[in-house]
């Protein structure tokens, strides 16, 4: 009987305990939103960083974002794709957007087509506009995916119903750091050659999907 009501005791404590440490990283990362809107980057890092390291996905994007960006912080893709994936693991969608396009471009991470494609699908099905966007896209064009254009309309028709959907609740975004990666154009790369592609796609087992080239792949540009 006690051995249960200490039990329990520890277990209110433990709650409490989390509660506290919750409120306390997002009272951390709203003084991070306010010193960023004010161009204060380095301050705001310093919040980000404590409520990352309290486990807070927003704060993980967050510091992802400025490694990735180099607001407040030297530029280091690795810390950055670290980062994100702390928070995409937590189910972020925008750090899980993110991480897709550092696998994609081979950016703090090992070039995976694989892992860019099912980061960014579970994006998209989280509801992240940009992420529906972006694989309508890759539908469009056979990027990462085989062309398909009834998919490509349908990724297409959820990211317009979602922009309505976030325009008619006007949801506040100023103050805080922007997304990596914006709108998305095809653009052929030159710094690749072509005898280089072939040798990938020759070492490549045969049961796998075709991997993508570098014209073929999807150019982030910053907001």
């Amino acid at each position: 009987m006690y051995y249960i009501r200490y039990v329990t005791l520890i277990l209110n404590v433990f709650v409490f305990l989390t509660i506290g440490a919750q409120e306390n990283a997002q009272d951390l990362l709203s003084k991070g939103h306010a010193l960023y809107a004010e161009g204060k980057y380095s301050a705001a890092v310093g919040f980000y960083k404590k409520a990352a390291d309290m486990n807070n996905a927003e704060a993980q994007f967050y510091m992802g974002y400025a490694y990735y960006a180099g607001e407040g912080i030297i530029k280091n893709y690795e810390s950055a794709a670290r980062w994100f994936h702390l928070s995409a693991a937590q189910k972020n969608p925008k750090a899980q957007y993110n991480l897709a396009f550092c696998y994609m471009e081979g950016k703090g991470v090992k070039r995976d087509y694989d892992e860019a494609l099912r980061l960014l699908k579970a994006s998209a099905e989280a509801g992240f506009q940009r992420a529906q966007v972006t694989l309508a896209e890759c539908y469009a064009n056979g990027v990462l995916v085989k062309k398909d254009s009834v998919k490509s309309e349908r990724w297409k028709a959820l990211a317009n119903e979602n922009k309505s959907t976030k325009m008619e609740n006007n949801t506040p975004t100023e103050g805080a750091p922007r997304i990596v990666y914006g709108p998305t154009k095809m653009k052929k790369k030159a710094n690749e050659t072509k005898e280089k592609e072939q040798k990938k796609i020759k070492e490549k087992p045969k049961n796998k999907r075709k991997e993508v080239k570098p014209e073929e792949q999807i150019v982030i540009q910053l907001d």
